[in-house]
């Protein structure tokens, strides 16, 4: 174990000697390992993504046409749909794009300012969790991918949950930006809040053509590091409201034991490099524990570091409300108020965007 600067022992994430080079091997045990004991396994079969149907009309003052497709997904000999709604601002060149794990499907929403991110230079493909599969607990998965996959059955303990095919869901959108000639293949971010935004972690884990993830409020299971917690939701919590759906059932069984676990989720922070993520936190959103939350960003920086990279640039102390941290590889933004995806959120997440693309030229 290694204590980090808020006192809490945490598991390394490094081996002894660990190396840029041995650092894929590393990855690879350490995916396998989320997987097994969070996530769980999703299917292996190379998906096929079709469209169904599409339409556009113009909006917002001509700035945009808002679309809406829908994507047949094909899997072995299982399929599903499910619509996104989508914007690109007019311009003479491609621009980045954030797939938006989202709670609704309105366009604009409260968690989706559409006008401001196209003002801003970027599009977005937005998701509407419930169109991929229910979010009714207690391990209902009657409709949609989950009905489509598991047809009545009973899930093994280390099969996905409603986070794995919500995340799912976001590279299926990818595959589809990657045919749309108004999108920036190179710079395709994924963002969500609270559970989405522990879905948006782990689409950016486990899609390395993600650019750059957005982690919003996400709490445990999500950037929050689980042990000796104070304050905030836990295993317990998720397990006790019915939850546990999200995740692999073996996630269940750290219930009460977090400090005996192998990992924690700077663990799942990690994974993203080299690639960028950005977690944000809200200063009364005890809930989603902001202090663990920045803590992960800090512990899982040296992963960036063994690869040549910057991860978290902050003073050594815990971050005050206010204070954004943007220009490593590893971003963190502490605002006031309470559990919400905002347009203050918003901003400090394009302006995250915005220097790391002027990095590039």
């Amino acid at each position: 174990m290694k204590t980090n600067g808020y006192g809490r022992a945490l598991p390394p994430i490094l081996r002894a000697g660990e190396t840029a080079e041995s650092w894929p091997e590393r990855r690879a045990e350490l995916m396998t390992l989320l997987r097994e004991q969070v996530y769980g396994f999703s299917p292996e079969e190379t998906p096929v993504v079709t469209v169904e149907s599409e339409e556009e009309k113009p909006c917002f003052a001509g700035k945009a046409n808002l679309g809406r497709v829908v994507l047949r997904v094909q899997f072995g000999e299982k399929s599903f749909f499910f619509p996104v709604r989508y914007a690109f601002p007019k311009a003479k060149r491609p621009a980045p794009v954030f797939v938006v794990l989202n709670f609704r499907p309105d366009v604009p929403d409260l968690y989706l300012p559409a006008e401001e991110i196209l003002d801003g230079g970027f599009g977005f493909a937005q998701i509407c969790y419930t169109d991929v599969v229910n979010d009714r607990y207690h391990g209902d998965f009657s409709d949609g991918l989950g009905k489509a996959y598991y047809e009545g059955r009973a899930r093994r303990p280390d099969e996905w949950g409603k986070i794995g095919m919500w995340a799912y869901a976001a590279s299926r959108a990818i595959d589809w930006l990657y045919t749309r000639e108004e999108a920036d293949r190179a710079h395709i971010m994924v963002i969500g809040h609270s559970r989405l935004g522990k879905t948006a972690l782990y689409a950016g884990m486990s899609d390395e053509r993600i650019w750059a993830t957005f982690v919003n409020d996400s709490g445990a299971g999500g950037a929050s590091i689980a042990r000796h917690k104070e304050t905030g939701e836990t295993i317990h919590d998720i397990a006790k409201n019915g939850l546990w759906d999200w995740f692999a059932d073996n996630y269940r069984r750290w219930e009460n034991r977090e400090a005996e676990m192998p990992f924690d989720m700077h663990f799942a922070v990690a994974m993203i490099a080299p690639r960028l993520v950005c977690v944000g936190s809200a200063e009364e959103d005890a809930w989603a524990e902001p202090e663990g939350e920045c803590l992960s960003c800090r512990a899982a920086s040296e992963v960036w570091e063994l690869l040549g990279r910057r991860g978290l640039e902050m003073p050594d102390r815990a971050a005050v409300s206010g204070e954004s941290f943007l220009t490593g590889s590893v971003g963190y933004q502490m605002r006031s108020g309470t559990h919400f995806l905002s347009r203050t959120d918003w901003q400090k997440y394009m302006e995250f965007a915005r220097i790391h693309i002027n990095e590039e030229t």
